[in-house]
């Protein structure tokens, strides 16, 4: 077959390559999926009134490294996970909304982080398309969405695993560093 017989790629849009559109559009994606109404239902998991109540507990009585649940102590989620909320209810007050701000907020931080990923290990649109089929998953948007702990595990997992890999790859040895944070 010649050259010219060879099939074409149909070319996609300029704009589609710009990194501000990029950036505008998993932006938009994020606000809408993440954000939007998101203390307006309840808590209905039934580990999600467990995990406010351990936060507003650690927040009231000011002991932040022993989470307990009506005064006894239990260990069945990181640490992390509760002054994440704890850290919401402060701000936000002890409601619907801060239970599940940290979820939300790490969900932002990994779609971003996604984007970033595949744009230095591939190409930028590939990192873009990668960013938008997480942040539009029917399941991930679900679990961003309730107070449960497997959004921001799957952050620090991603984050750490792309350290390892910048720490390995890099020929700069200024990001040896990076092996630390894994």
């Amino acid at each position: 077959m010649s050259e010219s017989n060879q099939p074409t790629q149909p070319a996609s849009p300029a704009f589609l390559h710009s990194t501000r559109f990029q950036a505008l559009i998993l932006g938009a994606l994020v606000l809408f999926l993440f954000w939007w109404r998101l203390g307006s239902l309840g808590l209905i998991d039934p580990d999600e009134p467990f995990y406010a109540l351990t936060s507003r507990e650690m927040v009231q009585t000011g002991d932040w490294l022993t989470p307990r649940v009506f005064g006894e102590p239990q260990f069945e989620k990181p640490i992390l996970f509760y002054w994440e909320t704890c850290l919401a209810q402060l701000t936000f007050g002890d409601n619907e909304f801060a239970a599940r701000v940290p979820g939300a907020l790490a969900a932002s931080f990994l779609v971003f982080l996604t984007w970033g990923i595949g744009r230095r290990l591939l190409t930028p649109f590939a990192g873009f398309l990668a960013a938008v089929v997480l942040a539009t998953g029917v399941e991930f948007v679900l679990m961003t969405r309730l107070m449960l702990t497997d959004i921001s595990h799957a952050l620090f997992i991603t984050a750490g695993m792309y350290c390892l890999w910048r720490a390995f790859h890099d020929e700069e040895k200024r990001t040896r560093w990076l092996l630390l944070l894994t």
